[in-house]
């Protein structure tokens, strides 16, 4: 599917927000330094792009002319997170709101060519693609932190589990194996397997232990072959 129509898509402003139309903006101004994971290259050559989240927009930035161009969204909410593909050709936009979505734009085009929907209560805390792009694992965040595996580019959710009860900040694929990846967050890390089962494929995770621990212990060779 796709592209997509933005107007379209929005799910329409309720009664007490003003309509988009009605401002139009100036400049946004500086970045958000708390947000964990907030600058991204999209390109390096001929010159530098980055993009970054700021206030309700994210932005890309053209470094030698500091031109820039921003990314609202479908309903202008906000932004929760996002990732860059591996090939930077495209990237996804996690926003905030009631029943945010995930955006999936195509780079440098800007056209809106996937939406992927159910994935959060709220927000989105962090995203990631799999080495060769083809997967993408996203984390809501507060109430929910739920961990989910995408099939983005058939805009399809192939897993689902709680990630923790607490933030989470980060979600990494193996860069050797898609089937597997690591969340970390408020006092924890945890290991995930996408497993068989007797009812079919299921995410799987595995708290870390901290502290002094055997150097056989399964956990610590887990860490060397998800980050080597």
């Amino acid at each position: 599917m796709g592209p997509y129509d933005r107007g379209a898509t929005c799910t329409g402003r309720r009664g007490f927000e003003l309509s988009s139309g009605l401002l139009r903006l100036y400049h946004s101004f500086g970045m958000d330094t708390s947000r964990k994971a907030n600058l991204e290259y999209l390109e390096d050559s001929p010159e530098a792009v980055i993009a970054y989240a700021a206030g309700n927009a994210l932005v890309i930035l053209f470094v030698p002319s500091m031109k820039r161009k921003y990314v609202f969204g479908i309903d202008r909410t906000g932004v929760g997170s996002f990732a860059v593909h591996p090939t930077r050709k495209s990237f996804t936009v996690g926003e905030k709101g009631r029943d945010p979505k995930l955006c999936v734009y195509e780079y440098p085009s800007l056209d809106l060519i996937k939406i992927l929907r159910n994935g959060a209560v709220r927000s989105f805390a962090c995203m990631s693609y799999s080495s060769g792009g083809g997967k993408l694992a996203t984390v809501s965040g507060s109430p929910d932190f739920m961990l989910s595996i995408w099939d983005w580019n058939k805009e399809q959710m192939l897993l689902q589990s709680k990630a923790f009860g607490q933030e989470v900040y980060s979600v990494k694929f193996s860069p050797v194996n898609d089937g597997r990846l690591t969340t970390a967050g408020t006092g924890h890390i945890r290991f995930w397997k996408m497993a068989s089962t007797f009812t079919g494929l299921k995410l799987q995770g595995d708290i870390g232990k901290f502290g002094k621990v055997a150097r056989s212990s399964p956990n610590m060779i887990e860490i060397c072959l998800l980050n080597p």
